[in-house]
């Protein structure tokens, strides 16, 4: 559904979280980067670990991690509402 929804590219912005029911965040990430969809990504995660990537990362880590690097931006959870209407206002 949310690819669908991103195909018509009727939106300016995707605020995404990486663990989202019944699709992995990271899947929507790669589909994104795959079909140049120009939008701005804001990624929200509790997932502290993002931000370390070295020699002991599995293969799936590391993928991760670059994909990550799609995004305009990333907020760890716990935020205050603030902070996202900061990071979407940039």
């Amino acid at each position: 559904m949310a690819k669908k929804k991103i195909e018509k590219n009727i939106f300016d912005a995707i605020i995404l979280d990486l663990k989202i029911p019944k699709f992995d965040g990271y899947q929507l990430l790669k589909y994104l980067n795959e079909n140049k969809v120009n939008l701005r990504i804001l990624i929200i995660t509790s997932r502290m670990q993002i931000y370390y990537e070295d020699i002991k990362n599995s293969h799936r880590e590391i993928e991760e991690n670059k994909l990550l690097n799609l995004a305009d931006t990333i907020l760890i959870k716990p935020f205050k509402l603030i902070e996202l209407i900061k990071k979407l206002s940039i």
